[in-house]
């Protein structure tokens, strides 16, 4: 644990806009959880590539990011699908 002080994120808000031009506004739960937030493809991690790449024929099962909790190896959570949120 490190002896720095710092703010601790108590809320955590996104818009994602769909390919189809919708939008939806949605909050991270327990923002204070999470490690990382990852958006682009290129750094999911290689054994992960199949919670974000789900679907090439139907985008809307594909999630808009993977979330990572900060317990090291802990598994990511594919969040904001077309159909909803979910973590």
């Amino acid at each position: 644990m490190s002896a720095f002080q710092r703010g601790t994120v108590v809320k955590a808000t996104v818009e994602i806009e769909y390919p189809d031009g919708s939008r939806k506004v949605t909050e991270i739960d327990r923002p204070h959880d999470v490690g990382s937030i990852v958006l682009d493809e290129e750094k999911i991690p290689p054994g992960d590539q199949g919670l974000f790449n789900v679907s090439e024929e139907d985008w809307k099962q594909n999630p808009s990011m993977v979330i990572y909790p900060k317990t090291i190896g802990a598994e990511g959570i594919p969040f904001c699908t077309h159909n909803g949120c979910k973590d």
